[in-house]
């Protein structure tokens, strides 16, 4: 049996303990189903998909190499993530410990179309996330101007009382001495680490971390701003430091952002390109021309092959545009979105659950007529009373679940969806920014020949094989031979 864990999150006061029971329960039914032993739970309350600083979450990629356990449960997509690069960089780290990953409500299959599909409901996720984030915003923007609480965690050193922001006095020193500690040039490193030595002093039994000490440094709100979009309230909130403290943190912080960051390069094709001459996996790597100039290529892993170096913005912006004209192209919408259907139809695990379910609830009702019919016939004991009650709470119990396992049907995405997020990619092919996007969803692996280079798309039976004169052409047009590409080099020896 395959050791799993259940990772469950709520976001908002909306929601509350009910939503991650919920979400517990239908991951234990998906394991129960599948053979496997559910050995831990990792939860996250009031805690935003959109970002990875969830501290049940990081410890479970950080538990994944252990090796304690094979499978992560997760109710759907969007509970993972709602930010598709964030999902993108911890499946691949978990991928990388051995770890699969299961959706209660989206049984997604292995292989190319399965990604399509899994692309299409993480996208769809994402963007009625910042649609409903949209809606949100303008029913708290009036909060805002009257200085009110919209729930959500409250800033360390305050407390809500009346749906107003009063500060704690508890905890408000201990707020000016970090702003003031690191005015004073002491480093966020040993500020977060001597926070969690001390006692409760995080709260919610959450550890400070550089990404939460960033979020206090630079969250205005300590200085009486409140603040969102458009709308900005001076004074709406009790200061705990003063505005020439704050300002002077954030310089610091800008200053060391600029002299601190290392510029990385994101090799797009990693991972699914490989040389067509020895079969090696062809990695990303930086070089320097004759003038000192950095360039970025690909170049195959087996230093003794003699394929030849690729520039990577040429290669990429290659396998780019041919895979929008190709696969990412409105004419093909209502193929992959018939798919995408077609597959979410063949995987639905829901049909198998409410047979199961409908078979329990039929015993139920014979055992039900049985002690009716005893009843009836005048056999009454107080065990048989008691045996009628139960039975009874059975079936409430499982009619329930059936109606909820026929509406769980109804969450399938539909053509429109799909067709909407197909074209949400499609309008941002120009963006640069976006490309990672169109790799990850729609191309399975590229082959690098002598002469050609062959892209396998995500469809099945839909490839695209470039002759050398069409990344010639490309190579000319893009002047990439002005910046010292090594795509012109000779073969290493």
């Amino acid at each position: 049996m395959l050791k799993a864990v259940i990772y469950a999150r709520y976001s908002s006061e909306k929601q509350n303990e009910q939503s991650i029971e919920g979400q517990i329960h239908e991951c234990e039914q998906f394991a129960r189903m599948h053979d496997m032993v559910v050995v831990n739970h990792y939860i996250d309350r009031a805690l935003s998909g959109k970002t990875d600083d969830r501290p049940s979450f990081l410890q479970m990629i950080k538990d994944s190499a252990s090796g304690s356990f094979d499978a992560v449960l997760v109710y759907k997509t969007d509970r993972f993530a709602r930010n598709r690069y964030d999902s993108a960089v911890y499946k691949a780290k978990l991928k990388k410990n051995g770890i699969k990953i299961f959706y209660a409500k989206e049984n997604i299959p292995d292989g190319p179309e399965g990604i399509i599909l899994e692309s299409m409901l993480e996208g769809f996720a994402e963007y009625y996330s910042a649609e409903l984030s949209q809606k949100v915003k303008r029913g708290i923007k009036e909060n805002i101007r009257k200085g009110l609480s919209f729930g959500g965690a409250c800033p360390y050193g305050y407390k809500i009382v009346d749906k107003k922001y009063t500060i704690n006095d508890e905890q408000a020193p201990y707020v000016q001495k970090i702003f003031s500690d690191y005015a004073s040039g002491r480093r966020a490193v040993d500020i977060f680490n001597e926070l969690n030595s001390m006692p409760n002093y995080a709260g919610k039994g959450r550890k400070w971390n550089r990404s939460s000490l960033n979020r206090m440094l630079t969250n205005k709100k300590y200085i009486g701003i409140y603040e969102l979009e458009d709308v900005c309230v001076k004074d709406a909130i009790p200061p705990i430091i003063s505005e020439e403290l704050f300002n002077k943190v954030q310089a610091i912080i800008v200053y060391n952002r600029r002299h601190t960051t290392k510029h990385r390069i994101n090799y797009l094709l990693s991972g699914r390109l490989f040389c067509g001459l020895c079969g090696s996996p062809i990695t990303g790597k930086t070089g320097t021309s004759k003038t000192g100039a950095k360039y970025h290529y690909y170049v195959c892993s087996d230093k003794r092959c003699q394929q030849k170096k690729y520039r990577q913005d040429l290669l990429e912006d290659s396998v780019i545009q041919y895979t929008v004209r190709d696969i990412l192209n409105p004419h093909n919408f209502k193929r992959i979105a018939k798919r995408c259907i077609q597959i979410q139809k063949e995987n639905n695990p829901y049909d198998a659950i409410l047979i199961s379910l409908q078979k329990q609830l039929s015993d139920t009702n014979t055992k039900l007529s049985n002690i009716m019919k005893a009843i009836e016939a005048g056999i009454i004991t107080a065990s048989t009373k008691e045996r009628l009650n139960e039975l009874e709470r059975q079936k409430f119990s499982l009619e329930t679940e059936i109606k909820q396992q026929k509406m769980a049907n109804n969450l399938l995405l539909t053509e429109e969806q799909i067709t909407y997020v197909l074209n949400e990619f499609y309008q941002k092919r120009v963006d640069k920014n976006f490309y990672n996007r169109i790799i990850d969803g729609f191309v399975h692996k590229i082959y690098l020949y002598d002469d050609k280079i062959s892209i396998i798309y995500n469809l099945t039976g839909d490839g695209k094989e470039l002759l050398k004169s069409d990344i010639d052409n490309l190579y000319k047009s893009s002047q990439a031979d002005a910046c010292g590409s090594p795509t012109a080099s000779p073969r290493r020896n």
